[in-house]
C-alpha cells in the first residue's frame, strides 16, 4: 500500500509541478524512510527541476537500498543508468 502523500507526489509530477512534488516526496521520506517509490519520485522530481546533482544523490540512495536485488524494475534500471552516466 502506498502512502497517500507519495501518490500525491506522483500526481504533481504528472502535472509538471516538480518543485511541489519534491517537497511532498521529502516529507513522505521523513515519515516513512527507505521506500522505493519515495526515492524514485524524489529523484524524478529533482531531475525534472534540472538538479542533476540531487537526482544522482537520490538515485544513488535507491541503488544502495536495493543492492543485491535482482529486481527487473525499469525504474531501478533507469536509476542505475543515471548514476553511472552522471
Amino acid at each position: 500500500m502506498a502512502p497517500a502523500r507519495e501518490l500525491y507526489g506522483f500526481m504533481l509530477l504528472d502535472r509538471g509541478m516538480a518543485k511541489e512534488a519534491l517537497a511532498v516526496f521529502e516529507a513522505t521520506m521523513a515519515k516513512e524512510p527507505n521506500r522505493f517509490n519515495g526515492y524514485v519520485g524524489a529523484a524524478m522530481a529533482a531531475q525534472a527541476m534540472g538538479d542533476a546533482a540531487m537526482a544522482k544523490e537520490t538515485y544513488g540512495k535507491l541503488v544502495t537500498l536495493t543492492a543485491g536485488s535482482n529486481s527487473e524494475r525499469s525504474t531501478l534500471a533507469a536509476a542505475r543508468s543515471f548514476v553511472a552516466g552522471n
